[in-house]
């Protein structure tokens, strides 16, 4: 019973890592844009985290989901404070060394909070509001294999909503 992180935001995954026998255990340290991944092994968990700074500062008290593809290869995050930034985070993931890296920051209104991927890591979803419309959330889909960065981001595209504001968290 060993904290980690003490100034850790809400965000926290776990991945398998690339040997199929050990873990990586990922969370976003707050007031910054470091994450930090600890190596779960038969032995415990690693002294030193792997550190990668990228993407967005997390200040103030944001809350919202993060999320490892099935296969290991990206990580995505929501981003909700109330009255302030809100959007949406995809990054590659390195599960042989625990990076983080190359991110891609989809921009909202608001609700941006939950994210999940398809069981076969080709897809994103995630939750948002269109613009500064609360009482409506959209669960939207990407194509992670469309191309470049911005053709993955252009691939973005509502495939369900809910008009009283209740979509939060997604789960396989």
């Amino acid at each position: 019973n060993i904290q980690l992180l003490a100034s850790a935001t809400e965000k926290l995954t776990a991945v398998l890592h690339c040997n199929r026998r050990d873990v990586w255990v990922i969370a976003h340290d707050g007031n910054s844009n470091r994450f930090y991944s600890w190596l779960v092994t038969s032995t415990g968990v690693s002294a030193s985290p792997v550190i990668s700074a990228v993407g967005s500062a997390h200040n103030g008290d944001p809350i919202g989901c993060m999320k490892v593809s099935p296969d290991g290869q990206h990580l995505a995050l929501g981003y909700y404070v109330s009255g302030g930034d809100q959007f949406i985070e995809l990054f590659d993931f390195d599960n042989t060394s625990g990076k983080v890296s190359d991110p891609i920051r989809f921009d909202y209104g608001s609700n941006c909070y939950g994210v999940e991927f398809s069981p076969n890591s080709r897809y994103l979803y995630y939750t948002a509001s269109p613009g500064s419309n609360t009482a409506s959330i959209n669960i939207y889909q990407v194509d992670l294999c469309a191309g470049t960065n911005a053709q993955i981001k252009a691939s973005s595209q509502v495939i369900g909503n809910s008009s009283n504001g209740y979509i939060r968290t997604l789960q396989l």
